[in-house]
């Protein structure tokens, strides 16, 4: 995943069920990525099957 400037980020709060936190820390750590990586390309593959519909 390419850096984006500081210019082009935003940052924000998200409460998450902690299950769902655990399998986000599970994932990251099996794709070796940060987890803020993993919610970034699970997004943007969210993005990409909307804009492909």
């Amino acid at each position: 995943m390419p850096m984006v400037k500081a210019a082009d980020r935003a940052e924000m709060v998200v409460r998450i069920p902690r299950e769902t936190k655990a399998w986000l820390e599970r994932k990251a750590s099996e794709n070796l990525r940060s987890q803020n990586s993993e919610i970034i390309i699970a997004l943007r593959r969210q993005m990409e099957a909307e804009a492909a519909d």
